[in-house]
């Protein structure tokens, strides 16, 4: 009898051994992980490239350095409207209104738009073409209004009723001259008596002060520059901003590149003290002006 309880007793012991039959924490379980070890990283995310050469519009073109967002634009805004100006295959250069190809210029991009054949649209005329371009696109025809250095209004709206202008030193008239025509051709000839009439101190009639920077915003120095774009970081409260400018003779409208940070071209930072800094000059974001 002692025998076999002795028995027993051994099958018990060696049944409650670790590692011996049951399935709650048997030699089959997997093993725990080292509290040592640690997941592997997730890969860092390839930057986005800013240039996307088949892009076909400010827009399309040209993405955002991390962290910005481009500031939101009505659909019916100057700022929309700038952000799809349509442009050049990328890589193209800018050439002058007789068709003579501009050297020591590195554009980020180039506005497709036709120079003309006349050496007229120079440096802020090219700022008022996109603003009557703008105001023709949306039929705004009353609002296409600029002066003249002698402080004359000319309104195209009395232009496309078929008046033209006598201009006799000072003193200008309207003068009924054909019938009506509110087409783009009658704008492109609007535009090229205007840009006769005016000048950098003439277009400040047009303009008032602008409290914060935003698209269709125009620095009147260094021949005129537009604020074509804007974009800011939320988390950092930085913004930057994309320039459109003309030239001395009349030219392609162009994007300026940003050779001083080419990393994030055609961008430029809105420093701290409110200041644009340029490969060839500076603009003082307190010195913007904006349409009327």
């Amino acid at each position: 009898m002692k025998r076999a309880l002795f028995a027993v007793f051994c099958l018990l012991t060696v049944l409650l051994l670790p590692g011996c039959g049951g399935s709650g924490s048997g030699a089959s379980a997997s093993p725990s992980p080292s509290l040592s070890e640690s997941p592997s990283p997730s890969p860092t995310p390839t930057p986005v490239p800013i240039l996307m050469p088949e892009g076909e519009t400010l827009e399309t073109r040209f993405n955002l350095p991390e962290g910005f967002a481009r500031t939101a634009q009505p659909e019916d805004s100057f700022g929309a409207f700038l952000r799809v100006l349509p442009l050049k295959p990328d890589g193209s250069s800018a050439y002058l209104f007789d068709g003579t190809a501009i050297t020591g210029l590195s554009p980020a991009a180039v506005i497709s738009w036709d120079p003309g054949t006349q050496d007229r649209c120079q440096n802020t005329d090219a700022l008022i073409r996109l603003r009557a371009e703008f105001l023709f696109s949306r039929e705004r025809f009353e609002d296409i209004s600029f002066h003249f250095m002698s402080g004359f209004n000319f309104a195209f709206s009395k232009w496309s009723e078929g008046y033209s202008i006598k201009v006799s030193g000072s003193k200008v008239d309207w003068v009924k001259s054909g019938e009506p025509d509110s087409s783009h051709e009658a704008l492109e000839k609007y535009l090229s008596n205007l840009y006769v009439y005016t000048n950098a101190t003439a277009i400040l009639s047009d303009l008032q002060s602008a409290s914060e920077p935003s698209p269709g915003d125009v620095f009147v120095e260094d021949g005129g520059v537009m604020i074509a774009d804007l974009a800011e970081n939320s988390a950092s409260g930085e913004t930057i901003v994309m320039l459109c400018k003309g030239g001395g003779s009349a030219q392609n409208l162009y994007i300026v590149g940003n050779t001083r940070e080419p990393e994030i071209s055609p961008w430029f930072p809105v420093s701290d003290g409110g200041v644009v800094y340029t490969g060839s000059g500076s603009f003082v974001i307190s010195a913007l002006k904006r349409f009327k």
